[in-house]
């Protein structure tokens, strides 16, 4: 799949994940109206290690005018294993304070 943004992953042996989508996502909407097509992105927040490529890991919404028209899964495009114990033992440190 093609990546539509990167995620902080906690506690992994790498920082972060690229996000997507596997198949292509389409929404209908009247003529003329795409430029007000509003996409948010809502990540699963913390995202801690392990993260497997395929798991859902936030979901992208669609709406227009206020008007909700879907919601895709968003999902990661990598696998991210499980820092060492003194990696692991940091990003709970660090998970206390954000």
């Amino acid at each position: 799949g093609e990546s539509v943004s990167t995620l902080r992953v906690w506690k992994g042996a790498a920082n972060a994940v690229s996000a997507g989508f596997v198949a292509d996502q389409y929404v209908t909407l009247p003529k003329g109206q795409a430029q007000k097509l509003k996409l948010t992105l809502e990540a699963i927040e913390p995202l801690v290690a392990p993260v497997t490529r395929g798991q859902r890991v936030g979901a992208v919404k669609v709406t227009l005018e206020g008007k909700p028209l879907g919601e895709f899964a968003l999902l990661a495009l990598d696998d991210v294993a499980p820092a060492s114990f003194f990696g692991r033992m940091w990003d709970t440190v660090r998970l206390w304070f954000k």
